[in-house]
């Protein structure tokens, strides 16, 4: 074989060797291309898909209701279906009672809580099985060490306004206020007060004040308009 003919076999070779080289080289570039082309097409149509999300987000937290901030409300409830009331009972527990609270108790809870929910707009009920909202107050009384309070009716106490009967614990009374939906009675709103204040401070006012505290955040009665299309 002559030098030239070697030659010539030489540049074919590296021409082969180059074209395939250049094949992948082109290959990998198209597939890349493809690829990119797809990850921007993708981000547009996430983009796209984002866009009515965050619409229909901004249109339920312009039509969301808000709550007050203490809101106790533990279940899920029609609020607006809920139009009469009917207190149930008083229950009364804890450490032994004087003579004529628990009369107290039942007269005062039954009667503030009535005179409030009307405020509101609900309607009583006349018989029981018409009370779209049961009301139950609960009462206790325990003892608590002095450190141990903070919050109460009367605001921060302090050892001037302790009972000086009192050697470092002092019996509280705690009031559970919980509203119950329907006739199966589901709990839906429940508000507590514990430890509002000193049992040796037990007067009618201050039990007074307690219900209306208790029954503070709960929100108005909602007028149903009967020309509106229900939504349910």
């Amino acid at each position: 074989m002559t030098v030239s003919a070697v030659c010539s076999l030489g540049v074919k070779r590296m021409f082969k060797v180059n074209q395939g080289e250049w094949g992948q080289t082109m290959f990998v570039l198209f597939v890349d291309s493809i690829y990119k082309y797809g990850m921007k097409r993708c981000r547009t149509l996430r983009a796209v898909l984002r866009l009515p999300c965050f619409l229909g987000w901004l249109l339920l937290s312009a039509c969301q209701v808000q709550m007050p901030e203490n809101s106790e409300f533990v279940g899920m409830v029609h609020f607006s279906e809920l139009q009469t009331f009917r207190y149930k009972h008083t229950l009364v527990s804890g450490l032994e009672w004087r003579s004529g609270n628990h009369y107290i108790l039942e007269e005062l809870s039954s009667q503030v809580i009535s005179e409030e929910m009307s405020a509101r707009g609900f309607f009583p009920a006349d018989r029981e099985a018409e009370a779209d909202i049961v009301v139950v107050a609960k009462w206790r009384k325990d003892l608590r060490a002095y450190q141990e309070q903070q919050a109460a009716l009367d605001g921060p106490l302090n050892m001037m306004n302790l009972s000086e009967s009192s050697a470092g614990v002092v019996s509280r009374i705690s009031l559970v206020l919980e509203m119950y939906a329907g006739a199966e009675e589901k709990l839906f709103w429940r508000r507590e007060l514990p430890h509002a204040f000193e049992a040796t401070q037990f007067t009618g006012d201050r039990i007074t004040r307690c219900l209306e505290e208790a029954v503070e955040n709960f929100p108005q009665r909602i007028e149903n308009d009967p020309t509106l299309p229900s939504i349910r």
